[in-house]
């Protein structure tokens, strides 16, 4: 997108740290987080700055150019900043694998298409009856046309911000199976906006939703926080949020010939899996019926927090954060049963 730094091409992905509200206009402070504890990353068009001084997201990436490089191994800004690498390609592979349940014939949407990674394993692997692929910049758009993406059977390009282009989505009445959003230079607030949108067309109970998990890289800590912020939002809409751990290894040379890396030396990456409450959607379903019997038509379901979603505990010293924090991610209080221990299994089946 083009507000509020709404890139949307994959790569360093969507936000600036957690509880960072956005860079006000001509604040000439230092952010109030390092760029390199966001997963949004990008320059901003440069300047006499150091790089970590500069700011975390790009309103202006749409208008400017982006390159493939020559081994087809990573998208590039005119920074030299990565907005999508290969190293990626097996969180791609267990991403596409999760919002689709390891079965074809599925409805998806992918925000950010970038090299087309997961796209391509969607195709490929899953055949999904609808494959909608929203894109922004029009050099990755223009590359997409040219391999042919608009002409696959059951695949919808739809060339905009997804701040248009999901809601005209949303107006013609269209539910997906699975969902993934992967975009370039937004913030943290953007992927909240998104998330208000996804509850609106995730199909229910089954739906599943992932996206890139770039918060925080460089301190397990700060990604446990944040990660766990995005549950306690996603828990207001009805959804469940589980990370679950994947194992994988980025070699320094990777990031050869790239400005500013994305991911710091981690090698367990938590891919978020959210799929609708049950408790929540068996109180809708009741709610409903008793407004049907009433003949008054469905009832209005109230939007209160999903029970078992505790924010974390403040006070703590520092003694053993990281195992907090990996409790955290591991959402060890997840509610158990037949129906869960399965979504786990193929979890951790698409991450090994």
């Amino acid at each position: 997108g083009a507000d509020v730094g709404a890139g949307q091409s994959g790569g360093k992905k969507a936000a600036a740290a957690a509880a960072a509200p956005p860079p006000k206009e001509n604040d000439a402070s230092p952010p109030a987080a390092d760029c390199d504890q966001s997963d949004s990353g990008g320059g901003g068009g440069g300047g006499s700055r150091p790089v970590e001084q500069e700011p975390c997201t790009k309103p202006d990436y749409l208008s400017r150019s982006v390159r493939y490089n020559a081994a087809d191994t990573a998208l590039l800004d005119d920074d030299g900043d990565a907005v999508m690498m290969e190293w990626e390609r097996p969180l791609m592979k267990a991403h596409a694998s999760v919002i689709t349940s390891s079965a074809k014939g599925k409805k998806v949407m992918n925000v950010g298409f970038g090299m087309g990674i997961i796209d391509t394993f969607l195709q490929e692997e899953w055949e999904p009856s609808l494959h909608v692929i929203v894109e922004a910049h029009p050099a990755v758009h223009a590359r997409m046309v040219k391999d042919g993406w608009d002409k696959r059977p059951g695949v919808r390009v739809c060339f905009g911000r997804w701040q248009d282009e999901v809601p005209k989505l949303i107006e013609e009445g269209i539910e997906l199976d699975g969902i993934f959003y992967d975009t370039y230079g937004e913030h943290h607030t953007d992927l909240e906006d998104f998330h208000d949108l996804i509850a609106k067309m995730l199909t229910k109970p089954g739906g599943i939703y992932s996206f890139f998990n770039g918060l925080a890289p460089d301190n397990l800590f700060f990604h446990g926080v944040a990660c766990n912020c995005v549950k306690l939002q996603l828990a207001h809409l009805g959804l469940d949020a589980e990370f679950a751990p994947c194992e994988i290894q980025v070699k320094e040379k990777e990031w050869e010939g790239v400005r500013r890396k994305y991911w710091h030396g981690r090698e367990t990456y938590y891919l978020p899996v959210v799929t609708w409450n049950e408790e929540r959607l068996r109180r809708e379903g009741a709610e409903k019926d008793r407004g049907m019997s009433n003949g008054g038509g469905a009832a209005v379901v109230s939007a209160e927090t999903t029970e078992g979603q505790e924010p974390i505990e403040s006070g703590e010293n520092s003694t053993g954060v990281n195992a907090e924090a990996r409790e955290i991610l591991n959402d060890k209080d997840a509610k158990e049963g037949d129906e869960r221990t399965n979504k786990k299994l193929k979890t951790d089946s698409a991450c090994s």
